[in-house]
């Protein structure tokens, strides 16, 4: 890690290659999940490198590594408790979402009728053709 911190790349390439996987496996172990673990160590690496300068030998490495891998674990954890995470894009055909969200391109006729300034809403929905013809 010395030689990472006086700016040497291949020395980042070989901690890079020497501690990845230990990292994604002790991440999984923790998140339950590999695409996110892998994520995580993605993210733990490179804050390593960018707090490369200020790096002090008093510790391991491996657990200074480690214990930036664990608060990234650990706030992943939290963020998913609270709902804060990031649903999948990549969901089976047919199934359906866990939650859907309102169209923000359009105002929903409920907002229109009961918000302030409805009549301008009302205007920029499409004309129904009969009185009898369900909502536009």
């Amino acid at each position: 890690m010395l030689r990472v911190r006086e700016g040497d790349a291949a020395s980042f390439a070989l901690l890079l290659e020497r501690h990845r996987a230990p990292v994604i496996r002790f991440l999984y172990r923790m998140v339950q999940n590999q695409a996110v673990a892998e994520e995580l160590a993605q993210e733990a690496f490179l804050r390593v490198y960018r707090a490369r300068a200020r790096y002090e030998p008093t510790a391991r490495f491996t657990t200074w590594l480690f214990r930036i891998a664990t608060h990234l674990a650990l706030n992943s954890l939290r963020d998913r408790r609270s709902g804060k995470h990031h649903e999948s894009l990549d969901e089976e055909a047919g199934e359906t979402p866990s939650r859907q969200l309102a169209d923000r391109g359009r105002p929903s006729s409920r907002s229109c009728s009961t918000g302030p300034g409805w009549t301008k809403c009302a205007a920029r929905l499409p004309r129904c053709r009969t009185s009898n013809a369900p909502p536009c």
